[in-house]
Parts: structure tokens; C-alpha cells; sequence
């Protein structure tokens, strides 16, 4: 039996756990990342409006009013209020300009077009953190490269930057796991797999485009009325929302601090694993998303 549409986009590990909380958000990332060395026009529409989702998501959590319409006045608005940290309007800011080169035909950078995508998947993270009062650490997992390709030096210096990184995690989850093949060999076999994975998945999307695209366009569809609908269903726990997001800010800091390390490890050695953040901050008790049924239940 052929998989649904909903279930290769949720296979895809940078985006498809955000189909719990906003589907739209989950549809444009799938869709940029399975474009991500083919099609710089896909990539970056699918990227812009994912920041587009983010921060009105973002502003309807934490009961904004009046949220300005256009994405630069949003991102100024929520940047007013101490919402957005400063790597929050980086990432955006780097989606922005992406897009608006790709639109004029001068975006011919394909660590550009990877760097977007990964600000996408950083938004995602914090938006779920946020939301779940949670602390999760999770690495971006970059698409493996089609077999053949030669990239350029600066694309494989970041694509193995990504891979040291979640080969540093292996080796930690092997170790906490106690498991004897806590190896350089194992781990790395386990980050191949996941990017080629990715990879795979990428492919499956983009043979299924317009199904896709249709999927994301009946979400577009639905998309305000389920923010006001999150106005209404948080109004009494915004300031949870304000200070979850602080917390998620940390989250995603250190992940870009631990990737940095990674970049400037010198090719065949392996950054020293590290501890993994705690799951679950302890925040407090307020209403977190049922993932996949659109309920409400005390966390």
C-alpha cells in the first residue's frame, strides 16, 4: 500500500514532529529540504514562508494583538517585546535575503541555500520547545549530497561539520546506552545512514510535489483560524509561553556553539562527545499540544 503524503513528510526528522503543533510548517520544511541541492526557487519559497509561519505562530502563543502583517515589521514587533533572540533574527534574516536573491536569479551559493534550510530547522526547534516546555537537542540532519556530486569546498566543509557533529552524538548515545561498539566506526556508520535517509525521503517528496503542494496550500487555507484558535486556547499562559521560549533560546544556542566546534575540528577527528541537555525543564504546568489530535491536555 502507498504511503500517505502526511506519512513521508513526518519520516523526514528536521521537520516532520512539527506536523503535531502547525502542519503548514511541517509541509514547507519537507518541501525546502528535499529541494535543497536542486531547485534554489523551491528551497527558499518554502523557507520564507516557513519564517512567515514561525513568527505568527510565535506571536499568537504568546498573545500578541495587532501583530503587524509583514514579516520585517513582525520580526521588529517581536524583537520590541524581548521575543526573538539575537540568532533568531539571524536565521530569519539570512532566509529573507536568501529568498530575495533566489526571486532576481542571484543566488548561486549552495551554502546559502543549506544555511536557510537549517534556520528553518532551528525555528522549528524552539517553536516545539516552546510549546512543550521542554529542553530537546536535536542535531540538523542535511540531506547526504546525490551520488557523484562534486560539491564545492565550502559546501563539503559544512556538510562535514553537520557530520562530525552527529557522529559526536552517536558516540554519546552509544556510551549512555553501555553498549561495547561505543565506536568511532559505529557512529559514523549511524550518521551516514541518517543523512542518506534524508536523502531518500527527499527524493520520495519531490516526486510527490504537487500532491504536496496542495496539501500545504488547503493548510494555508485553515491557517488563521488555528492561530486564533491558539490565542484563545493559551490566553491564560502566555508568560509560560515567554519564559519556555527563553529556555528554548538556550537550547539551540548551544547546539549552534557545539556545531561551531565541529567546523573547526581539524578533518578525521572527532569533537568530544558531549551531555545531552535535559528532556524536560520542569517549567510548570500549563497546556501543551496532544501531538497529532489538536487537543489540550495539562502538562
Amino acid at each position: 500500500m502507498r504511503e500517505s503524503l502526511d506519512e513521508v513528510v513526518a519520516r523526514t526528522s528536521n521537520f516532520g514532529y512539527l506536523m503535531a503543533y502547525e502542519p503548514l510548517l511541517a509541509y514547507d520544511g519537507a518541501a525546502a529540504q528535499a529541494h535543497i541541492y536542486s531547485d534554489v526557487d523551491t528551497v527558499t519559497f518554502h523557507a520564507r514562508r516557513f519564517a512567515e509561519v514561525v513568527t505568527r505562530k510565535a506571536a499568537a502563543l504568546l498573545g500578541l494583538e495587532d501583530v503587524p502583517r509583514s514579516l520585517p515589521d513582525r520580526v521588529a514587533e517581536l524583537d520590541r517585546l524581548g521575543v526573538l533572540a539575537p540568532w533568531m533574527q539571524q536565521a530569519i534574516y539570512e532566509i529573507r535575503t536568501a529568498a530575495y536573491a533566489a526571486m532576481h536569479g542571484h543566488l548561486h551559493d549552495p551554502v546559502k541555500v543549506v544555511i536557510a534550510v537549517h534556520g528553518c530547522f532551528d525555528l522549528g526547534l524552539w517553536l516545539h520547545n516552546t510549546i512543550t516546555c521542554q529542553q530537546q537537542a536535536r542535531p540538523f540532519v542535511p540531506p547526504r549530497l546525490p551520488d557523484g556530486t562534486v560539491a564545492q569546498p565550502e559546501l563539503q566543509a559544512l556538510l562535514a561539520a553537520h557530520e562530525r557533529r552527529l557522529i559526536a552524538i552517536g558516540l554519546t548515545r552509544r556510551a549512555s546506552a553501555g553498549r561495547s561498539a561505543a565506536t568511532r566506526a559505529g557512529a559514523t556508520a549511524d550518521a551516514i545512514s541518517r543523512t542518506t535517509a534524508e536523502r531518500d525521503n527527499g527524493t520520495l517528496l519531490r516526486a510527490r510535489m504537487g500532491e504536496l503542494e496542495s496539501h500545504a496550500a488547503s493548510s494555508l487555507l485553515g491557517l488563521a483560524d488555528r492561530l486564533a484558535q491558539d490565542v484563545a486556547r493559551y490566553e491564560t499562559v502566555h508568560d509560560a509561553f515567554r519564559a519556555s521560549a527563553e529556555r528554548a533560546d538556550a537550547v539551540v544556542e548551544s547546539e549552534m556553539k557545539l556545531l561551531a566546534i565541529a567546523a573547526s575540528t581539524p578533518a578525521g577527528l572527532i569533537p568530544r562527545p558531549s551531555a545531552p541537555m535535559s528532556a524536560n525543564s520542569g517549567c510548570g504546568h500549563y497546556p501543551t499540544i496532544v501531538a497529532g489530535a489538536g487537543r489540550v491536555r495539562p502538562q
